[in-house]
């Protein structure tokens, strides 16, 4: 397409782009929310024999579940919102079964649950695992365009999960004695090599950057308000975690 002929296409948006009416109802409670996922060795986007495979996906990169883009860590991240949960999982890796809030299972389940030899907690009764999950909602400065994304962190996880929401909670607006709201800074996602008896396998570190723009305050700010009134579906985990979680996975 000529420059003109993109001019003419772009006065067509402007003259017939004001009206979205019948598009109401498409908000974050009705669209599909990303997933940023951390691509391991068994991660179906590096494996040739899988429908999913993408010949430019590597170990160690970072995913976007919907869009399929594929991110090279370090990876800038805005924190809008934060949720906690116990993921309850068939066992030996199997599918989802629910999400559970924190105080149900820390208080009138935990009777009834029990820890095995990796201190794992489970239900006796059924095997089923029951895996604390760290929730965020973030949006990325330098992919304004993807929308609010989520990054959960389990298992190995929650030790950096529980630093970065230290740091969340603590930092200060330079030059006050006031806190910091957590959107109002910027983070740099890396990628690290983990490894234990079980096996190798990539996992994520926060560091601090930088504290937002105005520009980007005024999106994050925006975006928030429009997160979603209800409960991300959390099945969707289920391609995740199994993956990402060193005592579930072995390399």
């Amino acid at each position: 397409m000529t420059k003109k002929n993109e001019e003419t296409a772009f006065n067509y948006f402007e003259e017939f782009g004001k009206d979205a009416s019948g598009f109401e109802g498409i908000n974050l409670d009705t669209v599909s929310i990303p997933f940023i996922r951390l691509l391991q060795n068994l991660s179906p986007q590096v494996k040739k024999n899988k429908p999913e495979f993408n010949p430019e996906a590597e170990p160690g990169m970072l995913f976007n579940t919907v869009s399929e883009k594929l991110y090279t860590p370090p990876l800038k991240i805005v924190v809008g919102k934060f949720e906690r949960f116990y993921i309850e999982w068939k066992p030996n890796r199997g599918p989802f079964v629910a999400a559970h809030d924190v105080a149900l299972v820390e208080t009138e389940m935990m009777p009834q649950l029990a820890r095995d030899e990796n201190y794992k907690l489970y239900d006796p009764k059924t095997g089923n695992i029951f895996m604390d999950t760290y929730i965020y909602y973030v949006m990325m400065p330098d992919a304004m365009e993807e929308g609010v994304c989520i990054i959960s962190l389990s298992s190995s996880g929650i030790k950096e999960a529980k630093k970065l929401n230290r740091n969340l909670i603590s930092t200060m607006i330079p030059g006050t004695t006031k806190r910091a709201m957590p959107y109002f800074m910027v983070w740099n996602t890396h990628v690290v090599e983990m490894s234990n008896d079980k096996g190798d396998w990539y996992g994520l570190k926060f560091q601090f950057d930088s504290f937002v723009t105005k520009p980007q305050l005024d999106y994050v700010v925006k975006e928030r308000k429009a997160l979603p009134s209800k409960t991300t579906d959390l099945a969707l985990l289920q391609s995740t975690t199994a993956e990402e979680s060193d005592d579930e996975v072995k390399y």
